[in-house]
């Protein structure tokens, strides 16, 4: 009797803990929804990485352009995620070159450096990066969103 009540107790705590974790995830979905257009370039890259460090896979697809949202984060191997800084790149050659062969209405880049450690390496070392951010606008009205990242070149 007593391991049929503890079962029953367990079965109602783990429930009522994945209905606060999906309103509170609702909540910040029309938060997100609230204000994606205010935000800058660079509070769209913060709100990426925020949410990428609190895991939350379905803001963090928000923040990219649609053709990126299915890449594969597997956030929950990452055991830290810690950004040491990010800085806007005035590289204008950059720009023209993206605006040259796509319809976006503004291009804009950041150098971002960051540390990042996982429980078991996979698509990436534990380490520290510095990586080239690429947001764009679509149009005049359109949200920023991250559109591409990677390491940088010389």
């Amino acid at each position: 009797m007593i391991r049929i009540l503890f079962l029953v107790l367990f079965v109602i705590t783990a429930l009522s803990s994945c209905n606060e974790s999906n309103s509170q995830t609702e909540e910040e979905m029309q938060e997100f929804d609230a204000i994606v257009h205010s935000l800058t370039a660079r509070e769209m890259l913060d709100r990426h990485f925020r949410y990428q460090k609190e895991k939350n896979l379905q803001l963090l697809r928000l923040t990219t352009i649609e053709s990126r949202r299915n890449t594969i984060w597997d956030l929950s191997n990452m055991k830290r995620f810690d950004i040491f800084s990010i800085e806007e790149d005035l590289n204008d050659e950059l720009q023209e070159d993206y605006s040259s062969i796509s319809n976006f209405y503004s291009v804009t880049s950041f150098i971002v450096e960051y540390e990042v450690e996982y429980r078991r390496e996979k698509q990436q070392n534990n380490g520290r990066y510095i990586w080239r951010y690429i947001l764009v606008k679509e149009n005049e009205t359109s949200p920023w969103q991250v559109y591409s990242w990677g390491t940088i070149f010389a």
